[in-house]
């Protein structure tokens, strides 16, 4: 079967405070170059740039893919691979911790020796159901 995508659900306080970050690292730049010495521009912007765009690239590139032998977790430049039939558990949470989430609606999967994933799929009920049944099929 072909692998079924789901976004990312994404908690709209999160994206304000990630496009406002942002739009700070893009006034302070700015400032940078109006204010400041040329070299400190140039030497700032490369790094003002990673760091203020770097989350926003994150929310835009974060989904889950799940086909017949896995799920598969796309996080900006982080790839994640959960084969199915290792799988353990699956359990709601609002856990706070770092992870490819960007809502505090989360699954916590429980995969392997002791490794655990959370996730935020935009439609988590759907989501369930064709992992429920990908599950079913080992």
């Amino acid at each position: 079967m072909k692998g079924v995508v789901f976004r990312s659900k994404v908690d709209a306080w999160v994206a304000a405070l990630i496009y406002l970050s942002a739009a700070m690292v893009v006034g302070v730049m700015v400032l940078t170059f109006i204010k400041g010495p040329l070299t400190l521009a140039l030497v700032l912007a490369p790094v003002l740039l990673a760091g203020g765009f770097y989350p926003v690239w994150l929310l835009r590139s974060t989904y889950y893919v799940v086909d017949d032998a896995a799920l598969y977790v796309r996080s900006g430049p982080f790839k994640h691979v959960v084969p199915i039939d290792e799988i353990r558990s699956i359990k709601e949470t609002r856990d706070p911790l770092a992870s490819p989430a960007f809502s505090m609606d989360r699954l916590r999967i429980t995969y392997g020796g002791r490794r655990t994933i959370l996730i935020s799929p935009e439609d988590k009920r759907a989501f369930l159901e064709i992992l429920e049944q990908r599950r079913g099929d080992h």
